[in-house]
């Protein structure tokens, strides 16, 4: 899961089945991703850097195109190797992007798309030696070069709406 694009989390605890559907009764988790308006307009730059190359940039940027549209667009790029434990390690591309038209008060189209490109290696473990011992640096890494992470995700959605009251 990558939480660039996400703007709020809502979380219901407990049975809410009728809300939800049958299989909620422990209570649901609401992801509400970030979506144009012609409100607002801001640009807003993240970058993180550490050690074992960590690496995370991230850019927020809405703007209104005139009164009746806006575009907003979230972009990702990070990488990172698990600290002491290669192979394993981790790299993510993304982009969110999402188109507001609202030629009207009561009718308005949003289009979003969205891309994400994760790969990594997975972190194979250890173990450490009996009695107090410390964990073993050299396990042999059988089968590394097929034991993989990798999704590529394309997603895109197009949602009109009219308001029939005008309110």
């Amino acid at each position: 899961r990558e939480s660039f694009a996400v703007e709020q989390v809502e979380i219901t605890k407990g049975p809410n089945s009728s809300y939800a559907g049958r299989g909620s009764s422990g209570g649901t988790i609401n992801s509400i991703t970030k979506r144009a308006s012609s409100d607002y307009s801001f640009n807003k730059l993240d970058v993180g850097l550490g050690s074992d190359d960590y690496r995370r940039l991230t850019l927020d940027s809405n703007q209104p195109l005139g009164e009746h549209a806006a575009l907003r667009a979230n972009l990702l790029h990070g990488s990172e190797q698990v600290p002491d434990r290669a192979p394993a390690e981790r790299e993510r591309d993304g982009a969110a992007l999402s188109l507001l038209l609202q030629p009207t008060e009561r009718f308005s189209v949003l289009a979003d798309y969205y891309y994400l490109d994760a790969a990594g290696a997975a972190d194979l473990g250890t173990y450490i030696e009996p009695n107090g011992g410390e964990p073993v640096d050299d396990l042999m890494p059988y089968l590394q070069d097929e034991d993989f992470l990798r999704s590529t995700v394309n997603i895109g959605t197009v949602r009109a709406e009219y308001d029939s009251d005008g309110g």
